[in-house]
């Protein structure tokens, strides 16, 4: 069979919206490349596309560090180290 890259567990919690970023009204979409050991922890994590704002690039990557994931498997199905890029989305809520 193929490997089976790692991905983002139930229950991981969001990234805080930095609220000097809410204020101006800035979105975006952050690309957090992670290195995952066997177990499911993060044992690496890199900003590989920003958002065009530090403080959202920090703050996608300060959460997905401390996210767990469901292991990726290798070619015979055993539970493998492995990466992953996570897009992280900050859009703020609009009351209609």
């Amino acid at each position: 069979g193929a490997a089976v890259g790692p991905a983002p567990a139930v229950g991981n919690r969001a990234p805080a919206y930095p609220a000097e970023a809410l204020r101006r009204g800035v979105e975006g979409v952050v690309v957090v490349r992670v290195e995952v050991d066997a177990l499911g922890s993060v044992s690496g994590a890199r900003v590989v596309e920003s958002a065009g704002d530090g403080s959202l690039d920090a703050s996608a990557l300060e959460a997905v560090r401390s996210w767990r994931f469901e292991p990726g498997r290798d070619g015979s199905g055993r539970l493998a180290a492995s990466r992953a890029d996570v897009p992280v989305v900050f859009r703020i809520r609009r009351e209609r």
